[in-house]
């Protein structure tokens, strides 16, 4: 018998759950190495990539410059 639509996404849920889980332990193991991140510039970059998908779209961005610390590619991941 095979499992169900239901079951199947349980069972997706609980692996991701768990591959989650075994990441966070490897990160609290390294040594974190804080450095300062341009999230204006990312905004900038975002926002210039959106204005080139969609020309016709008329949108005003305002962007403060700044930095803050962080880590460039974990905070690409989170955009």
């Amino acid at each position: 018998m095979l499992p169900s639509a239901a079951a199947l996404n349980e069972l997706s849920q609980f692996d991701r759950l768990i591959d989650a889980l075994l990441g966070l332990s490897r990160i609290t193991r390294t040594t974190i190495n804080h450095r300062k991140v341009d999230l204006g510039g990312m905004a900038r970059e975002a926002a210039l990539a959106l204005q080139q998908e969609a020309p016709e779209r008329e949108v005003t961005f305002d962007i403060e410059p700044g930095r803050l610390p962080g880590k460039r590619r974990r905070v690409d991941q989170l955009v």
